[in-house]
């Protein structure tokens, strides 16, 4: 049993729980959502939090049912059985890689705003291909050195976030207002917001590590989520304030330093600052959801739950599965140039993330069911389950306007999906090799 010297406290639970959740989609969604629903777009984050809070109580309780390394893999696989943890492992990296080309587009689309008339901005193809070989370029390095690259990004990451929030006070609009029609938009603002959540099912994998657990575990997890919620609402209420509802529309959250309340010459050092801690948090995104991704499909081929787990599970000399890295950094690529709409990769990869949290949803009903939980108990995973479905079937509603648009975008997802299936191998298959 560890000793409490070696845990956590919950204070700095917390604090790791919301750096695990803040990240670029927060930079995205605000201008997309503030042009659906006005000035009453800040208030989808709230909505979105309820949501979703079914499907984060359901993985806080699998944290606890569950104690194995593995995530929402492992705990699809404890209920339903291999093939469903391998669907939920998959459904994850069809999420993950959806969502790295999103963040592709978004990059391209803040330094187009950054830099206007820039060489790579005229080439798209071009920008796209340099993002995906430096993502898979640092990925090929030792896992000690990507951690020490995106350590510092996390922290910087926030910087944009907290100088915003600590400045928009002195820029209140006292004529800031928010109509009924911008109410009742709010339902059709939620696409990105539930893309820019993502991430609260990591905060899970640090329950066992927090002193007295069993108690503060969940409390852990539900004050980094709701300290998220609060961080991403004042900073997108301050945007709406300091850069007005048509600035940020047109000039996106990512340029919100040139209109902050702040004399020339220091608007022009903020200006810096915060550019360049947006190139440095889009970079370690990609980076990040690259690594992610790669872990995942390393640890499932290591399982021998894919075919061709050798060629999957190939090292480096840096212990790095390299043909994972190349495989997982062109698939974006390849995305973005067939699809390059930030909205409609964020549907995709929240379709995929999902996936996976409906199948670990329907795996937490199948486990309690064997223990003969009660009736209440019961009551949580239908709950996170229809929640489940409903937000997919949003987020393919949301794939475009019309029934043709939306066939169009889901078709990389069914790709995607069907190459994994032929890649899943039976366990009948695994004996049959180590015969």
């Amino acid at each position: 049993m560890e000793q409490d010297s070696e845990k956590i406290s919950l204070v700095t639970a917390v604090l790791m729980g919301i750096n695990v959740m803040v990240g670029v989609g927060i930079l995205i969604a605000p201008s997309v959502m503030a042009g659906i629903a006005g000035n009453a777009s800040f208030l989808a984050w709230g909505a979105v939090a309820l949501i979703l809070l079914p499907l984060l109580l359901g993985v806080v309780k699998l944290s606890q049912l569950i104690t194995k390394p593995g995530g929402l893999y492992v705990y699809c696989s404890e209920g339903l059985g291999r093939f469903a943890g391998f669907l939920g492992g998959y459904f994850s990296i069809v999420g993950y890689l959806a969502a790295q080309a999103a963040v592709f587009v978004a990059f391209y689309n803040a330094i187009a705003q950054m830099i206007p008339g820039n060489a790579l901005i005229i080439y798209p193809a071009v920008f796209f291909a340099i993002v995906a070989f430096n993502s898979y370029f640092i990925n090929m390095m030792r896992v000690k050195t990507i951690g020490n690259i995106l350590n510092p990004v996390t922290t910087i990451k926030l910087l944009p976030l907290l100088i915003l929030i600590a400045l928009f006070p002195f820029a209140l609009k006292s004529n800031f207002s928010i109509t009924s029609s911008e109410l009742m938009a709010i339902p059709q603002a939620l696409s990105l917001g539930i893309f820019s959540f993502f991430g609260f099912e990591a905060t899970c994998n640090i329950s066992h590590m927090i002193v007295d657990s069993k108690k503060n575990a969940p409390r852990a997890i539900l004050m980094a989520f709701f300290g998220t919620v609060t961080l991403y609402s004042l900073f997108h209420f301050g945007l709406l304030h300091v850069m007005g509802l048509d600035n940020l529309v047109i000039f996106k959250a990512s340029n919100f330093s040139q209109f902050l309340p702040l004399s020339a010459s220091l608007s022009a050092i903020a200006t810096k600052v915060i550019s360049l801690a947006v190139v440095f948090t889009f970079i370690g995104t990609t980076v990040a959801l690259i690594f992610i991704s790669t872990s995942l499909m390393f640890t499932m081929a290591d399982d021998r739950v894919v075919k061709y787990s050798d060629f999957f599970s190939k090292q480096s000399r840096l212990g790095r599965p390299g043909n994972i890295v190349m495989l997982f950094s062109v698939v974006p690529f390849a995305l973005v140039m067939l699809l390059p709409d930030v909205q409609v990769l964020a549907n995709i990869a929240n379709i995929g993330l999902l996936g996976v949290i409906l199948t670990a949803m329907t795996s937490l009903f199948i486990i309690q069911s064997k223990r003969r939980a009660s009736s209440y108990s019961m009551l949580l995973p239908i709950i996170a389950v229809i929640v489940s479905i409903c937000m997919m079937a949003y987020s393919f509603w949301h794939l475009g306007d019309t029934w043709t648009a939306r066939l169009i975008g889901i078709m990389p997802f069914a790709i995607l999906t069907v190459i994994g299936l032929f890649l899943y191998r039976p366990h009948t298959d695994v004996e049959k090799l180590e015969y």
